[in-house]
Parts: structure tokens; sequence; C-alpha cells
């Protein structure tokens, strides 16, 4: 496998006016995780991507390690 760890950031958008992470920034949370991997050199060591639902809707973004 080329990547140590992932992590799964959920981005999951549901049908208007239903709780999701997609709408609470997930996409947004995706991409600083990102950031922060370059800025302290695991960016090919630690991939962080965005997934489907990860089932705490109610809780805000969720992900997963």
């Amino acid at each position: 496998m080329r990547f140590e760890h992932h992590i799964f950031i959920c981005a999951n958008q549901k049908a208007e006016g239903k709780v999701c992470c997609g709408e609470s920034r997930g996409l947004e949370l995706v991409q600083l995780f990102r950031d922060k991997l370059k800025e302290h050199g695991l960016a090919g060591k630690v991939r962080a991507q965005r997934s489907g639902c990860l089932d705490a809707c109610t809780k805000g973004p969720t992900l997963v390690i």
C-alpha cells in the first residue's frame, strides 16, 4: 500500500433540508487536512480524502483515521 494511513472525511450531501457533513463544511475540512499534511511533510505517508456517509450526521463533520 502506498500510504501508511488514511483519513476519511465525510463530505456526503443529502437531499435539501437533511443534516449532513457535506453541508457542515466537510469539503472544506478535506482541503484543510490536505494542506496541513503537506505543511508537515506527511503528504506521501498520510492521505486525506473525502468519503460518503459515516453515519454520524447529527454530530457535525465526521472523520475516520
